[in-house]
C-alpha cells in the first residue's frame, strides 16, 4: 500500500476491504517490477537485481492472503477477483525467473 500510496504506513493500520478491493493486476505487477528490478516499468532487457522469483512468489502468496476475494481469480473483463492471480503477475514472476535460468 506504501508503494501506491508513496507514503509509509505504521503497522497497526488495517485497511478496509474497500481500499483492498481498488488494488490491480497492475499495481501489483508495477510493486514486484520495483522490488525486482528496481523500476515500476523496465525495459525489456532489463535484470532483476533487487529480488529472486521466490521472493516475488512469497510477496504474491502474503498479499493474497489479505485480500477480500483471495479464492476468485482475476477476471480481467469484470476487474475483479484477486488482482495477484492474474496472468500479469504470473508473467512478472516467470520474466524474474527466466533471468535467473540464464
Amino acid at each position: 500500500m506504501a508503494f501506491g500510496a508513496g507514503h509509509t504506513f505504521s503497522t497497526d493500520i488495517s485497511f478496509s476491504q474497500d481500499t483492498l478491493l481498488e488494488i490491480t493486476p497492475d499495481d501489483v505487477c508495477h510493486w514486484m517490477n520495483f522490488r525486482a528490478f528496481g523500476d515500476a516499468n523496465p525495459a525489456e532487457d532489463a535484470k532483476p537485481v533487487n529480488a529472486r522469483a521466490s521472493t516475488l512468489e512469497y510477496a504474491k502468496k502474503a498479499i493474497s492472503s489479505f485480500m477480500p476475494r483471495r479464492t476468485v481469480p482475476w477476471g480481467p473483463i469484470r476487474n475483479e477477483g484477486n488482482p495477484t492471480r492474474s496472468e500479469t503477475v504470473n508473467a512478472v514472476i516467470k520474466k524474474v525467473k527466466r533471468c535467473e535460468v540464464h
